[in-house]
């Protein structure tokens, strides 16, 4: 193996450092142009949120979970993508974006709307268990 592809040493820690800003796409073999299509386009939609996108998955069925840099996830499901991805944009600094962390992630697969999944802390704040 050529020198300039192995990890270790300090050319492999800055290698691991680039890579490591990269999003992640990944999903079923033979879709990787159709992925990185994707992430082109869903990028340039959510360019203004200010929330880039870490994370990619396509999943057997082609349904799309998309992970932000501040953890939270969207899934958009197999069908009507670009709709669901103008709602989320929509909604981002209204709904999401003021409580960014108490928000695991949003479900747009809903045919009329979409679902706030909120993590534990937020639960237990709300029911007054802290």
């Amino acid at each position: 193996m050529p020198p300039q592809y192995r990890l270790e040493g300090p050319a492999g820690a800055e290698w691991q450092l680039y890579f490591a800003q990269l999003p992640q796409l990944s999903g079923v073999e033979g879709r990787h142009a159709a992925l990185y299509e994707l992430y082109r386009v869903v990028s340039r939609q959510l360019a203004t949120l200010g929330d880039p996108i870490v994370e990619i998955h396509e999943d057997e069925r082609r349904s799309v979970r998309i992970v932000l840099r501040s953890g939270v996830w969207i899934n958009l499901g197999r069908e009507r993508g670009q709709s669901r991805l103008q709602l989320f944009g929509q909604i981002y600094k209204r709904v999401i974006e003021p409580d960014i962390t108490g928000i695991v992630g949003v479900d747009m697969r809903y045919p009329n709307g979409f679902a706030v999944k909120y993590g534990e802390n937020r639960v237990a704040r709300e029911r007054g268990d802290e």
